[in-house]
C-alpha cells in the first residue's frame, strides 16, 4: 500500500473492516471478482476517503453498468443487483475487454 506510515496504517484497518462487511460470495461466483479486485486497492487515499462508507456501499458505488470504473482503473462487467436483497451478480468479468 502507498502513502505516508500513518495513512498505510489507517487504510489497511479501514480496508480490513471494509472487507469484513462485504459478504463471502463464493468460490467461483463473479460477484468474488469483483471484491477481491476492490480489496486489491492499494492507494491508502481510497480507502481513507471511503472510510465513511459501508462496505457494500463502496461496492454499489463503484459498480456502474458499465463495469467498475474509479481513479484511473477500468474493469468492464455486467452487474446486476436483485433490488430485494441488495446482492449483486456479475459477468463478463474481463479486466482487458474495452
Amino acid at each position: 500500500m502507498f502513502g505516508t506510515a500513518n495513512q498505510v496504517e489507517w487504510a489497511k484497518s479501514i480496508r480490513e473492516q471494509k472487507a469484513a462487511e462485504m459478504p463471502d460470495f463464493g468460490e467461483g461466483n463473479p460477484a468474488a471478482k469483483a471484491k477481491d479486485f476492490i480489496l486489491a486497492i492499494e492507494d491508502s487515499k481510497f480507502w481513507i476517503d471511503h472510510r465513511n462508507l459501508g462496505g457494500m456501499v463502496i461496492l454499489r458505488q463503484i459498480i456502474s453498468k458499465d463495469g467498475l470504473r474509479f481513479k484511473g482503473f477500468d474493469m468492464r462487467a455486467t452487474a446486476h443487483m436483485d433490488q430485494t436483497t441488495g446482492e449483486i451478480t456479475f459477468s463478463n468479468m474481463d479486466p482487458w475487454a474495452k
